[in-house]
């Protein structure tokens, strides 16, 4: 495990690990979406499941989050 707030030297090996704390953030953020769709009762299914988890727009997993505790439905997450 690195030092706390550790600084790659070489710019490829900081670029990778902060690309790898941005894909763990937008990980968490996708479940995050999925759980609270599910936890209203909502059905999450297979296709919608893997849009939501397959996504790393972060703005965007914001947006579903944010949506996420009021829509009707989770074709209603996304507008066609």
């Amino acid at each position: 495990m690195l030092p706390f707030k550790y600084e790659f030297q070489d710019p490829g090996m900081r670029r990778a690990h902060h690309e790898g704390i941005a894909e763990g953030i937008a990980k968490g953020k996708a479940e995050d979406v999925v759980a609270v769709l599910e936890h209203r009762g909502l059905i999450v299914s297979d296709e919608a499941r893997a849009r939501i988890l397959a996504s790393k727009d972060l703005a965007q997993l914001q947006r579903w989050l944010f949506a996420a505790f009021t829509v009707p439905s989770v074709d209603a997450l996304f507008p066609h």
